[in-house]
C-alpha cells in the first residue's frame, strides 16, 4: 500500500511541476507593452525610461525587431535619445526582447 501512495505522490508532483513550467513559459512568451523616453539606442539595444516610475528597461533588438520613426521603417541608430517610444516586447530566455518599437515624437 505504501509504494502505491509514493508512486501516486510522485506522479502528482511531476504533473504539478509540468503545469508550473508551462505556465512560466506562457508568461515568458506573452507580449508586453511599454512606453517611455529613450535613454540610449544602439545597434542591439534600446533603453527606455518610464515617465511614471523613472525605472529603465533595456530591450534587446534583433533582426526581427520592427523599428519605426515618423511612420517609416528605421534602424535603431536613427532613434534619438530623448524620443518618446512605444514598444512591445517579450521575454526570451528571461531577457526583454523588442518585437516592435515606434518613435511617437522626437
Amino acid at each position: 500500500m505504501w509504494p502505491r501512495r509514493k508512486r501516486h505522490l510522485a506522479e502528482a508532483t511531476a504533473r504539478a511541476r509540468g503545469q508550473q513550467e508551462r505556465a512560466a513559459q506562457a508568461l515568458e512568451e506573452a507580449p508586453r507593452n511599454s512606453s517611455g523616453q529613450v535613454v540610449q539606442a544602439s545597434g542591439n539595444q534600446i533603453i527606455l525610461r518610464s515617465p511614471e516610475s523613472q525605472q529603465e528597461l533595456a530591450l534587446a533588438v534583433t533582426d526581427s525587431t520592427s523599428v519605426q520613426v515618423a511612420g517609416r521603417h528605421a534602424s535603431v541608430g536613427q532613434v534619438a535619445a530623448g524620443s518618446d517610444v512605444r514598444a512591445s516586447y517579450q521575454l526570451v530566455a528571461g531577457k526583454p526582447t523588442a518585437l516592435r518599437s515606434e518613435v511617437t515624437s522626437q
